[in-house]
């Protein structure tokens, strides 16, 4: 059966659509970095896990809602830190899709996600929401253009810890009143936020150098914040063994972030002994891996067994 030009030319246009449609959200998903918007998501809902008193379709409704408005919040975030650094950001070639879009579409992406993730939170809890509006504030300040705190050496460092302070008593906040364990597990998140914050400082260094944006790296030197970065994940640790100690954490939980800070300090150790292209950015992305798996197989006991 032969098809008419009509037909071809039919087939021709809706494949010629699907292609360019297709591409332009590939361009938008590596643009916004969607990749990373939802490993960070992770920094938010782990408050969840640790509160969430069952698995009845309430409580997985309230979560799934906290989760998309904390995709937005991350999305929204990231950016507008695109915005304000589109025109430094353009001699990184790590960020170098960027470039995909345009200053003005990241500005307004900003406002339609800020709507978004407002709405979800405040639908949840207003307290929740005004937590989310300050942290929101902080991340701000971090990525003003020009002038944003990240462009100051210890500064943005603060912003991460403060923020993730912030975001883990926020998916608490789904299930539970604020509790001692909220604030004390809270800050080992905010450690290892702190910590591989200054690590993609020292990733960065070269090009920040460039740019003469004065980052812990820049100001005190690569080599100096790469060992800050190691001592403050060894800080966590400790951290999180006094936790334990204190009964404050659960035996399987510790031992599941326990064994990945052990990975990463073995891979640490074992890769300053290989001459490897791209070291610091190997060293991320397996440490991401282990905390990643930790943060999986945590939160599958968490959904089984609750925290007690």
């Amino acid at each position: 059966m032969s098809v008419s030009k009509k037909g071809k030319g039919t087939i021709t246009k809706y494949f010629n659509f699907s292609q360019g449609f297709f591409s332009t959200i590939t361009q938008y998903i590596q643009a916004l970095r969607l990749k990373e918007v939802s490993l960070m998501v992770g920094f938010f809902v782990i408050g969840s896990f640790f509160a969430m008193p069952d698995l009845q379709a309430t409580s997985c409704l309230r979560f799934l809602l906290y989760a998309l408005g904390s995709f937005l919040f991350v999305t929204s975030v990231y950016a507008f830190n695109a915005y304000g650094g589109y025109p430094k950001d353009k001699g990184n070639q790590r960020l170098s899709k960027l470039q995909n879009l345009s200053a003005q579409k990241f500005l307004s992406i900003t406002l339609g996600t800020a709507f978004g993730f407002l709405f979800c939170f405040y639908s949840i809890s207003p307290k929740i929401a005004l937590l989310s509006i300050l942290s929101y504030l902080f991340w701000m300040a971090y990525s003003y253009p020009q002038k944003g705190l990240k462009n100051y050496p210890i500064a943005g460092t603060i912003i991460h810890f403060i923020t993730q302070v912030l975001h883990f008593q926020m998916g608490y906040l789904v299930f539970l009143p604020l509790d001692t364990v909220s604030y004390s597990v809270s800050i080992y998140f905010a450690l290892l936020f702190s910590a591989a914050h200054f690590h993609h400082e020292v990733i960065d260094y070269q090009v920040d150098k460039q740019k003469n944006t004065k980052t812990s790296a820049v100001f005190f030197g690569q080599q100096p914040i790469e060992w800050v970065s190691l001592l403050m994940f060894s800080f966590a640790f400790i951290y999180w063994y006094i936790l334990f100690h204190k009964a404050l954490l659960i035996e399987p939980i510790f031992y599941c972030f326990a064994v990945a800070y052990c990975l990463q300090l073995i891979t640490k150790i074992s890769l300053t002994f290989i001459n490897l292209a791209a070291k610091h950015l190997w060293y991320r992305k397996l440490y991401r891996l282990y905390y990643f798996f930790a943060g999986i197989v945590s939160t599958f006991y968490l959904l089984s067994n609750g925290y007690n």
